[in-house]
């Protein structure tokens, strides 16, 4: 299971996605866009809604 520190949602998307925080503001880690709303917990790749290509990329930084 990997974890980031927040999850967020994208426009247009129901997936959580782990979120990156940039200069110009926080993006989704797969790439798939600006987080339009950063929720409270964090991001689990076990969460039946979370985003694979998140969850993917959160384990390759934490290996």
């Amino acid at each position: 299971m990997a974890r980031a520190r927040k999850k967020g949602i994208v426009d247009g998307d129901r997936r959580f996605h782990a979120v990156v925080m940039k200069l110009t503001g926080p993006k989704a880690m797969c790439g798939a866009g600006r987080i339009r709303l950063t929720l409270p917990d964090h991001f689990e790749s076990s969460d039946a809604l979370a985003c694979a290509e998140c969850g993917a990329a959160v384990r390759q930084q934490q290996a």
